[in-house]
């Protein structure tokens, strides 16, 4: 499942194909230039894309925005990074009252709003290194102080393209936020690269020529790639023998070589580099490849648009590393760390009892050392949910957090294979908490009528949405604490929504799985997951540090499937030889509380 993220500052959508690749997907991206919008729309089909000025929109016109673009999901993390051109070196011209400088103060802002309303588990900040310069420091500071205040870890290291496989030299400095309360004290390190550098050849040699571009030309009149387009050569040092490879003139005539990799892909007027042979500058599309966009990548605008997309891209493949360590971080987080209810709780004082309580089961569940199912092997669940588990349409890729928490509540006292037949019905018709909200209860009911408990469900369903439209701004919380905050959902539900939608490391307890520990181990437990401390203890103790959903959707099709109430399949348990109750008669059972 892909995590749901917010681009800002998106341009040509550098850092968005490196995020994708990595697991993430944008359902939102914002860019104040037309060109950018839509090479967006165009290479980004499945993310909502507008043009806005950041420096101008309200904070809450971009959780409504995101709202109406996400289904009810909440990000999970926001990327981007604001125009650097205020602090570049190569911008002899810099003005301390230049508007772009203070949209790194905006970010800081827009970043501690959506970590307040949404729990957001962490932000990327990329920029130029002239940022940290004696200049532009104090600003680069007080976004970091902002960041911190708002809850988060600053991680922060300069990273060279080059060592990441893309041919070309490309300094820039790299923040990473990692929220406190996912995280804790995590051990996360911003990827530096490990690769040999890449030179111009490996990408540019055996091109064809490009067009040379004039004010009539059209997309049809360039046959290889709609950005193999360049500028027609017309100073006489390229054709008086002046122009050698290695050799740079100023900034206009820098000329590349074979054999190395580029310079820094960032061009300014009449600035972009001469191809190796000497004959004329590069095509967008050659820049494009140096900066490690894929061959079906096609910018939008005019030839000096499509350069300063080019120019201001991060490469794709330094924006797949930086994701995927966060992805791995975010798999890898301790829970017992990130679940710690913040000073500035969004949360109403008569909801923290429920708090209070669950937090001091994840405590007394922490563990002591000693595995509790030592024969199990570590991945048992994860191997056996790949090859026995069951397909329900909430655990797709495509489900959203909001249908995952629908599916949760109907799945109360009900098989699922019942809830598989209306849930793609009530999903279709009511695809956000907003929808739902609006609904009568008869509307609802109609939908869910066939799975009993009367009126419970509609009434429930309907609860829920209104909570999270009136508290979370239409948006489903990425939290426990934030969870247990909404009418109808309890422990179990909280957990399942944090694993399933989101892919955060914790265990799934319900009254099946209590059955299958208690049945393991031969010790009759509480049937309460609210108060059988030993069941999460089994649970925190074989809880992988990755693959969350797949172990914890294991556990669950295995009680389902294999060690159900009646007539467990003890013969064909690929268990039971580790089994104490196999070997009892009869089998301990859990206790009714």
């Amino acid at each position: 499942m892909y995590l749901p993220i917010l681009s800002l500052f998106s341009g040509a959508g550098g850092l968005d194909i490196g995020f994708y690749r990595a697991g993430f997907i944008p359902r939102l991206a914002i860019d104040i230039s037309p060109a950018a919008v839509k090479t967006y729309q165009r290479n980004h089909p499945y993310t909502c894309v507008e043009q806005l000025d950041l420096s101008m929109v309200p904070v809450e016109q971009l959780i409504s925005l995101w709202n109406a673009c996400s289904k009810g999901e909440a990000p999970v993390g926001i990327i981007g990074g604001p125009p650097c051109q205020a602090f570049s070196v190569s911008n002899v011209h810099q003005r301390d009252n230049d508007p772009r400088a203070q949209l790194v103060e905006r970010y800081a802002e827009i970043i501690g709003t959506f970590a307040r309303l949404t729990g957001l588990a962490f932000f990327v900040f990329e920029n130029v290194t002239g940022l940290l310069g004696k200049k532009h420091r104090t600003l680069y500071q007080v976004f970091k102080q902002l960041c911190e205040a708002a809850g988060f870890r600053i991680y922060e290291k300069i990273i060279d393209a080059v060592r990441f496989g893309v041919p070309q030299f490309r300094q820039r400095i790299i923040i990473v936020g990692l929220n406190e309360r996912w995280f804790g004290d995590t051990n996360f390190k911003i990827p530096e690269g490990n690769s040999e550098p890449v030179p111009v050849s490996a990408v540019l040699h055996g091109l064809p020529e490009p067009v040379y571009y004039y004010s009539k030309l059209k997309r049809e009149d360039i046959p290889f790639h709609p950005n193999h387009v360049t500028q027609r050569p017309k100073s006489k040092k390229f054709t008086n023998g002046s122009l050698l490879p290695g050799q740079a003139f100023g900034r206009s005539f820098r000329v590349l070589r074979w054999d190395a990799p580029s310079w820094t892909v960032a061009y300014g007027h009449h600035e972009v580099h001469i191809h190796p042979n000497c004959h004329r500058r590069l095509s967008v599309y050659e820049a494009m490849l140096l900066q490690g966009f894929p061959h079906s990548y096609v910018l939008e605008g005019t030839l000096s648009q499509q350069i300063t997309l080019v120019s201001n891209a991060v490469p794709p493949p330094v924006g797949e590393a930086i994701g995927s360590a966060i992805k791995e971080a975010l798999e890898q987080a301790s829970v017992r760390q990130v679940h710690k209810i913040p000073a500035s709780s969004l949360l109403e004082a008569q909801d923290k009892p429920r708090i209070k309580e669950v937090l001091v089961i994840q405590e007394q569940s922490s563990g002591d050392g000693t595995r509790r199912l030592p024969e199990v092997p570590g991945q048992f669940f994860s191997e056996w949910f790949h090859q026995n588990g069951r397909l329900f349409p909430w655990r797709e890729k495509a489900a959203t957090a909001f249908g995952v928490l629908v599916a949760e509540i109907l799945l109360r006292q009900t098989k699922a294979e019942m809830v598989a037949q209306c849930w793609p019905l009530l999903i279709e018709r009511f695809p956000n908490p907003e929808d739902l909200s609006k609904a009568g209860d008869d509307d609802i009911w109609e939908l869910v009528r066939g799975l009993g408990l009367g009126r419970q469900r509609s009434v429930a369903l309907r609860a829920v949405a209104t909570g999270l439209v009136e508290r979370f701004g239409g948006l489903v919380p990425a939290s426990v604490e934030e969870l247990l905050s909404l009418p109808h959902v309890g422990i179990y539900t909280a957990h399942a929504v944090c694993v399933f939608a989101f892919g955060i490391r914790l265990p799934v307890v319900d009254s099946n799985i209590i059955r299958l520990f208690s049945r393991l181990t031969g010790q009759q437990m509480k049937n309460d997951n609210r108060r059988c401390s030993l069941a999460w203890e089994i649970a925190w103790d074989i809880l992988p540090t990755s693959g969350v959903r797949e172990h914890n959707y294991g556990l669950l099709d295995f009680a389902g499937i294999v060690c159900t109430p009646a007539r467990p399949r003890c013969a064909s348990c690929p268990l039971s030889q580790q089994c104490i109750s196999y070997y009892q008669e009869p089998a301990s059972e859990p206790i009714s509380s």
